[in-house]
């Protein structure tokens, strides 16, 4: 299992990780060419063990400060990359 194979990041490296998993995600989603790859790159991305999924697999062993920052960040990352789906599957259904 990938969870037990993992480093514990901190606030400053989950932050970074988020942010990078954001900018990976808003030059490749645009790229994806039909709906197979786009839920591929969902799924790398949002997916159980995906780039960001597997940040809040850090969040109970931060302290409590941190956990709320780095909790908004993954949720506003998760929304950034759930938008960007969206408007590329509509653009690929038209």
């Amino acid at each position: 299992m990938l969870s037990s194979l993992r480093i514990r990041v901190g606030l400053q490296e989950c932050l970074g990780l988020s942010d990078a998993a954001l900018t990976e995600a808003e030059e490749a989603i645009p790229a994806a060419g039909n709906l197979a790859v786009l839920k591929i790159l969902k799924s790398h991305f949002l997916g159980i063990e995906g780039r960001v999924s597997v940040l809040i697999w850090d969040l109970p062993y931060m302290k409590s400060d941190d956990r709320v920052t780095a909790g908004e960040s993954i949720n506003n990352t998760t929304k950034a990359i759930q938008a960007l789906i969206a408007k590329q599957e509509e653009a690929l259904n038209e």
